[in-house]
């Protein structure tokens, strides 16, 4: 821990995850588009089948959204995590896919420019829209019939996404100090402030602007954050990353100083990092570094007092101006004062 609070008092830039970083990583469902007639409960039983097993926050958000209509949710045959893309699973022979438009591309699931165009809207308010899609032809069938379509605008403008089903937009909440954490770094002289995220970019871009983070990477995997933090690190930089989830772990273990949301953050996080935040108060992050820096400041006074006083005590005593064991005596007395001037960090605090 010693080695870590030192090291924090050098950092220069900090990196954030935003789901559970930033925001309190409990996302909600606002809102279900259905997508060739597919009924809300349906899609949202479908979506629920496939993140059954999922740890992500918005996998929790679904379950609990299947929870409250009451819906079964059945155990997938096979389980599949795409990361930073969503979820692949199988289920009474149907193919069940999750998740953001670059999974739908690696299966070849065609989002029609219409659905596409509804997930943008939603994004651009901050939300994540997530694409339900399965491997049957229900969906083409169901566009096939004028029945099934009463409304002829939906028929026209989604009928064209084949296999989609549905999207389900997630909305979850910043933190209320994440903007004054932003701040307080700023002003505390922090030269790099970036959001990373797997996350698409009009969805970062609008969380970024609220908390007024000018730097935005989205779309990233866990090992593109982990290119990119080396990247920085390599300019020079000394990098904190602060992140929650299992996603997470690779880039909290690559930069100098990892910083877990303890208590929502996974256990994988929370084991990668060096700093684990116990009560999920992200003003933590700027107080910490400036403890760090504190820190920093005190060893370097304990050395150069060391050093000067004992450097002065032994040239006095080696021309006998003062016996050995006086000499003694004040190498002691040196001691107690380092360990006296240490002590102050006890009663340390940072008044935001």
């Amino acid at each position: 821990m010693g080695g870590a609070l030192e090291a924090v008092g050098r950092i220069n830039g900090v990196i954030f995850d935003k789901t559970g970083t930033l925001t309190y990583g409990a996302p909600k469902v606002v809102a279900i588009k259905e997508v060739c007639g597919h009924k809300e409960e349906d899609i949202v039983q479908l979506a629920a089948v496939a993140e059954k097993f999922s740890e992500h926050p918005l996998a929790g958000a679904i379950l609990d959204k299947a929870g409250e209509w009451e819906l079964i949710i059945a155990a997938p045959d096979d389980f599949k995590v795409k990361k930073g893309q969503g979820i692949e699973v199988k289920h009474n022979g149907m193919h069940i896919v999750v998740g953001n438009r670059s999974l739908l591309r690696d299966n070849n699931i065609a989002l029609s420019a219409a659905a596409d165009e509804y997930m943008k809207d939603r994004e651009r308010l901050g939300e994540t829209a997530l694409i339900v899609a399965h491997g049957t032809d229900k969906c083409n069938d169901i566009c096939a019939s004028d029945t099934h379509m009463p409304d002829a605008h939906i028929k026209d403008d989604f009928c064209c996404s084949k296999e989609v089903c549905g999207v389900i937009s997630l909305s979850d909440t910043l933190r209320e100090s994440s903007a004054e954490a932003i701040q307080s770094l700023r002003s505390g002289r922090i030269a790099i402030i970036a959001l990373y995220t797997g996350d698409n970019l009009r969805t970062a871009s609008a969380i970024a602007r609220r908390l007024g983070i000018e730097e935005v990477a989205a779309g990233l995997l866990p090992e593109d954050k982990v290119n990119k933090i080396k990247a920085l690190m390599e300019q020079g930089n000394t990098i904190a990353m602060v992140g929650d989830g299992i996603n997470d772990a690779p880039a909290l273990a690559t930069a100098d100083i990892g910083i877990a949301m303890g208590v929502v953050g996974s256990d994988i996080a929370v084991q990668a990092a060096n700093i684990a935040i116990l009560n999920d108060d992200i003003l933590s992050v700027p107080k910490v570094i400036n403890l760090g820096r504190k820190a920093l400041s005190v060893i370097r006074q304990n050395l150069f007092f060391a050093l000067v006083f004992n450097t002065v005590m032994i040239a006095l005593a080696s021309q006998g101006f003062i016996s050995m064991i006086a000499a003694a005596v004040f190498h002691q007395t040196s001691s107690l004062m380092v360990i006296l001037n240490s002590m102050r960090l006890l009663r340390w605090k940072r008044r935001f």
